[in-house]
Parts: structure tokens; sequence; C-alpha cells
């Protein structure tokens, strides 16, 4: 029964997806595309841990490299989503998804709501701005958490590097 109530909301979500046409097409792309980033970004963060618990270089190394392309894709991200809200057919097409769906949810005592389609045009522009407006917090807490963090791993390259120098020094390998 389980099974058959998630084949009927799978197929119902299909059905909406295949409503949208090439804004689900890229919405999916997109949203593949989030989960990779994303994955990547777990395993820079663990193998950052393990570079400054072991003092390894390449894996302190490779957080710098990788994070730079992690914030382009974060401003590339806030692009696109601001250009969609821009898009009157996205936003008319958002609003079919949301009457759809809105439909489907709430008693039949409540859909004279549904066709008051200019609120809902307002509701989604507004929660369009606020999710870039919050977007852009983010990117500059990353962004913070980006400069911080290289810092830190260049004050231990130095250390690294005195500590190999004394140790040169008292061994006389010069």
């Amino acid at each position: 029964m389980i099974v058959e109530g998630y084949g009927i909301l799978n197929s119902h979500f299909n059905n909406i997806r295949l409503d949208i046409g090439s804004f689900g097409t890229l919405y999916l792309i997109t949203s593949y595309v989030t989960m990779a980033v994303s994955v990547a970004a777990l395993i820079s963060y663990f193998l950052l841990l393990i570079g400054i618990n072991k003092v390894n270089f390449a894996f302190l190394n490779q957080f710098k490299i990788f994070y730079i392309f992690f914030l382009i894709y974060d401003i590339y991200s806030a692009v696109v989503n601001g250009f969609l809200l821009s898009n009157d057919k996205y936003i008319d097409k958002m609003v079919e998804l949301t009457k759809y769906q809105y439909i489907d949810i709430v008693y039949a005592e409540d859909v004279d709501m549904v066709n008051e389609e200019e609120k809902v045009k307002d509701l989604i522009k507004s929660s369009g701005r606020t999710s870039l407006f919050f977007s852009f917090v983010f990117f500059i807490l990353i962004l913070y958490y980006y400069l911080t963090t290289c810092s830190y791993i260049e004050d231990i390259e130095e250390k690294e590097i005195e500590d190999n120098e004394a140790r040169n020094l008292e061994e006389n390998n010069y």
C-alpha cells in the first residue's frame, strides 16, 4: 500500500515535471549538478580535516582549489535563479504548478484562492527575492570562511617550513 502511494505520488510529480517542459529539464539538471557539487564539497571538507590533522599539503591545497570552483558555482546558481525570476514564462509555469499542487492539497472550500493569480505571482517573486537575499548572505559567509581557512592553511605551511629549516639547521644539513 505504501509502495502504491509512493508510485502514485511519483507519477504525479513526473506529470508536473512534464508540464513545466524545458524549465523542468533545467531544474532536473540543476538539481543533479547541485547534488554532485554538494557531495564534492563534503569530500573536500573531510580531506581538509585530514590535511590539518596530518599536515598533508596536498589535502590542504585541494581545499583552496576546489573552493574557488564552489564559490563560482554558487555565484552562477544565484545568477540563474535571478534570471529565472525575471522570466515571465517561468513565473507563469510556477503559478500553474502552484495551482495544481494547491488543488490537490486543499479542500474545495478554499479553491477560490487559487484563482488569484496575481497574488500567487507576487508570492513567488517575493519568495524568490528572499531566497536570493539569503543566498547572497550565505555566499558572504562562505567567502569569509574560505578566506580565513586559506589564511590558516598558509599559517600551517609557514610553520611547517620554519620547523623544517630549524631541523635542518640543527642537523647541519646546509
